[in-house]
């Protein structure tokens, strides 16, 4: 019998979402903001993202240096972290508003009954992470 059922594949599917908000207040916008031009007036709406080290992460900081943010009315910061554990406390510190991690980071989070919610998924492979076979 195999351990990969269509529930579970989803549940897995949807925890391995990298960007978790929660435990944090919500982004609000500075005054100090400059809005894009052809965005509204008002002010940059910002946000902040830990994440760690990882090349599947390189998306954010493309979209950052060629202005996706900028031109959507966002101000992001994108601080680095080495461990799991300290993108946990800044984001229950509310030192960040959102993280990026791993399916096992976000399972064990919910676990230990951490408030957050998954918003986006960055990854979803059919192949090439894991085998599953009955022993």
């Amino acid at each position: 019998m195999s351990l990969f059922t269509p529930l579970r594949g989803a549940g897995l599917a949807l925890a391995f979402a990298i960007t978790l908000g929660g435990c944090s207040q919500p982004a609000t916008p500075t005054a100090d903001s400059t809005p894009n031009p052809g965005a509204s007036q008002s002010p940059a709406t910002k946000i902040s993202i830990a994440m760690q080290p990882w090349l599947g992460y390189g998306a954010w900081y493309i979209a950052k240096e060629k202005g996706f943010f900028t031109e959507n009315n966002l101000e992001v910061e994108l601080p680095d972290f080495d461990a799991d554990a300290d993108m946990v406390a800044a984001l229950a510190s509310g030192q960040v508003d959102a993280m990026n991690v791993a399916s096992h980071t976000a399972l064990r989070m919910i676990e230990e009954g951490v408030d957050i919610k998954v918003v986006l998924l960055l990854d979803a492979s059919t192949s090439a992470d894991a085998i599953l076979a009955t022993a």
